[in-house]
């Protein structure tokens, strides 16, 4: 008995890692629009069970994008694969990471075949996919404004519904934006501008900039965004008003894309001089809508937009009012 049981376990391992699969040109199709990763390879030979699993990337579990099973459920019996079929098969993926750029994919197929015994022969191949090279696209797709003093965000464009910051002359902050990468070519030295213009004389690139902080940044192919971080100093424009600000990727033109109109992202602010020393701390009372004070609420004069008081009050409409402002908001 002992004999038979290690004969079976020698036939199965030979038999797994014997690779007589005929299989070859995998292509993979990403198919976002309709949730779906779709991919097909040419197949041919005899067999009552085959398995795909498609990885992006490299092997491993996290990085599984796709898995599929064809057999004859009822009766188990053979599938024949004509030479030259082509093989197909899709799963359906709504997680966003499995349509973002991949240097390669990989196809692992094992496929069963009925050996007359007791175990069934089991035959692997790995297939692997590298897609063409996309021209790539930039553009950016949101920003967030900090106090460089306080650390306060006073802005955010994912959530702020007044239009701009309220920005102080003379004093500094920080910019963090991202910056999205279509296609999955790497990117290399991608030049980032960020320019302060005088809003009411025009727009950006028209009207030429007061105030210019430059840096550069790079996509590997894999990577579809990156956070750009900057810190400078607003300029002084004259009376409190409006200021412009833009940010210009790409300003020399020497990287391809298939969209060239989209790399000036345009942003007003609220413009004003030194009303308080920054980061001194002020009381805001909050009202509901029709007038009445619910509460009394601190803050620092940088927070302009009042974001740190906003994060402190529910759902609902409110007037926020301090010693130098007054503002109506909406908190979803």
């Amino acid at each position: 008995m002992k004999k038979i049981l290690i004969l079976l376990f020698l036939t199965a391992f030979i038999s797994h890692f014997t690779s007589q699969i005929v299989a070859s040109d995998l292509k993979v199709i990403l198919d976002k629009p309709n949730s779906k990763v779709r991919y097909n390879f040419l197949f041919s030979g005899t067999y009552y069970r085959v398995e795909t699993t498609l990885y992006k990337n490299s092997i491993s579990p996290s990085n599984r994008i796709a898995y599929g099973i064809q057999e004859d459920e009822s009766e188990y019996a053979d599938i024949v694969y004509p030479p030259g079929y082509v093989y197909n098969d899709f799963m359906t993926q709504t997680n966003d990471w499995a349509y973002q750029p991949a240097t390669q994919y990989i196809l692992t197929i094992n496929a069963y075949e009925k050996s007359g015994g007791p175990v069934a022969n089991i035959y692997t191949k790995t297939l692997t996919y590298v897609p063409p090279i996309e021209t790539p696209n930039l553009t950016v797709t949101s920003v967030q404004v900090y106090s460089s003093s306080s650390g306060v965000k006073i802005f955010d464009s994912n959530t702020s519904s007044n239009g701009g910051p309220q920005l102080q002359k003379n004093a500094s902050y920080q910019f963090k934006v991202t910056v999205t990468k279509t296609g999955n070519a790497a990117v290399n030295n991608l030049r980032f501008d960020l320019c302060q213009f005088n809003i009411l004389q025009g727009d950006y690139p028209t009207v030429p900039p007061k105030a210019i902080k430059t840096q550069y940044i790079n996509f590997t192919q894999a990577q579809n965004s990156a956070l750009v971080t900057t810190e400078t100093t607003i300029a002084d424009f004259g009376s409190n008003s409006f200021m412009g600000i833009a940010f210009h990727l790409d300003k020399d033109n020497t990287i391809a894309e298939t969209n060239e109109n989209d790399n000036i992202k345009l942003l007003g602010a609220g413009y004003h001089g030194k009303m308080a020393n920054i980061g001194d701390n002020i009381e805001v009372s909050v009202y509901d809508i029709n007038g009445n004070l619910l509460k009394t609420l601190k803050t620092t004069s940088d927070d302009t937009d009042f974001m740190n008081v906003k994060s402190q009050l529910g759902s609902g409409k409110y007037i926020l009012r301090s010693n130098e402002k007054s503002r109506q908001v909406l908190i979803k």
